[in-house]
């Protein structure tokens, strides 16, 4: 199946306090088959629904298909669309190519109303677990003010 000029926009409508709003368009080329049904699947650790899709228009050899959605505010979604086409379920990958199957590697990621701020943008953190750490034997500590140094 060709699905080259598969194309798809995930537009911001609105900001809300806790979630935001969102309009997807997904171009498919006609030449696919007889498309049934179209959703968009979005996927976290607190989420998992699948939208519908509704037919939008045929125009220039494409089908359209939009839905409208509200997220609530994540770091991280990942998500990809499922289509019916010629009674069989197939799944778009986020490199727009297609499958009968779909794993987290393969769909796109987005995050709702979560943004790096500017301090830390293009930056490296590190994060010392200073529970992972044992003194060796025989080390001396010197008494600190306003610190304790347990055993162990």
């Amino acid at each position: 199946v060709d699905m080259n000029n598969t194309s798809f926009d995930i537009d911001k409508l609105e900001t809300l306090d806790n979630s935001a709003k969102y309009k997807i368009i997904i171009k498919i080329p006609i030449s696919i088959g007889w498309i049934d049904k179209v959703e968009f699947i979005i996927e976290s650790s607190s989420i998992n629904k699948s939208f519908h899709m509704k037919h939008l228009k045929n125009e220039d050899n494409y089908v359209y298909f939009e839905t409208c959605v509200e997220l609530p505010t994540s770091a991280l979604y990942h998500y990809y669309f499922k289509m019916l086409v010629n009674n069989k379920w197939i799944y778009i990958k986020n490199n727009l190519s297609i499958s009968n199957s779909i794993s987290k590697n393969e769909m796109g990621k987005m995050s709702v109303n979560f943004e790096v701020p500017d301090w830390a943008k293009g930056k490296i953190m590190y994060h010392i677990f200073v529970d992972r750490f044992n003194k060796s034997e025989g080390t001396i500590l010197k008494d600190m003010t306003n610190r304790t140094i347990h055993k162990n």
